[in-house]
């Protein structure tokens, strides 16, 4: 939740982000996820994944959600969607 919000909120500069096909399936989300945790370790700098969707969509995805939810223990509001982020940076 704390990397979510240095995104938002413009901690982090520059935001570096890992973002998947705008598809937002499965291997989108999880090669972000994996890839932005990869290169925070190497880099030593935060990666952050980006969820192609909105927030609200992914529910509706729902082999995707009950794997992300009850299979891999990853809280959906701990993610950070598309939709997030564009209205954070709109908002300035």
């Amino acid at each position: 939740m704390e990397q979510k919000e240095k995104a938002l909120e413009n901690k982090e500069k520059p935001l570096r982000i890992v973002l998947g096909n705008t598809s937002g399936d499965m291997d989108s989300i999880f090669g972000a996820l994996c890839l932005a945790y990869y290169m925070t370790l190497k880099t030593k700098q935060l990666w952050t994944p980006i969820v192609n969707c909105a927030a609200a969509d992914l529910k509706l995805k729902a082999e995707i959600y009950c794997h992300i939810v009850q299979d891999c223990k990853i809280k959906v509001d701990s993610m950070l969607y598309f939709d997030e982020l564009a209205k954070s940076i709109q908002n300035g």
